[in-house]
């Protein structure tokens, strides 16, 4: 068996640290990701475990799970409308959703179904009574948005942006998008 410590991922494991490369394995021959984890005692490494698999496999699972989450922007934003249905109801308010099906958003389900809520809570409160409120979500920032925050470009298909308008103001969060 060939000597692997000049390995990226050993080297850094012999140094204490968990260690990750990805290469191609002319053994299996095939991109490899390969990690490398030491266990120690006293201060010393004892062993190194040392993990590979390929990366199509890693591939796979991960669009197995975004096809799981696909719909998150859209389940969020009705989520939230609906939460809010009864205030709207109570003062003759319709709220439209805009959602993209295919935006995958990076964030915590439940705290941003909470922020996009109070959004859509207070454009109810502070809306003239038969007015609207629009939810959009949409993957990037459209061209054209006057109000883009100073440093983002016009367009970005990493990010995510959930808006809520009603007839006077637009609130927009920014996320990170799978």
């Amino acid at each position: 068996m060939e000597n692997h410590s000049d390995r990226p991922e050993v080297a850094a494991a012999l140094a204490g640290r968990t260690g990750r490369s990805v290469r191609y394995s002319t053994t299996v021959r095939e991109q490899m990701m390969y990690v490398a984890v030491p266990v120690e005692q006293g201060g010393k490494v004892l062993v190194i475990v040392r993990a590979a698999i390929p990366v199509t496999s890693i591939d796979s699972t991960l669009r197995s799970v975004q096809a799981r989450i696909a719909l998150i922007g859209l389940v969020i934003a009705v989520a939230a409308a609906q939460a809010c249905q009864a205030r709207a109801q109570a003062r003759d308010i319709a709220v439209e959703i805009d959602a993209q099906a295919s935006v995958i958003i990076r964030a915590n389900p439940s705290l941003l179904e909470r922020a996009v809520e109070n959004l859509i809570d207070n454009a109810i409160k502070y809306s003239q009574r038969g007015g609207g409120v629009r939810v959009e979500c949409r993957r990037g920032i459209p061209p054209g948005i006057d109000d883009i925050p100073p440093g983002i470009d016009t367009w970005r298909d990493d990010e995510a942006v959930i808006s809520v308008s009603d007839k006077g103001s637009t609130f927009r969060i920014h996320l990170p998008a799978v």
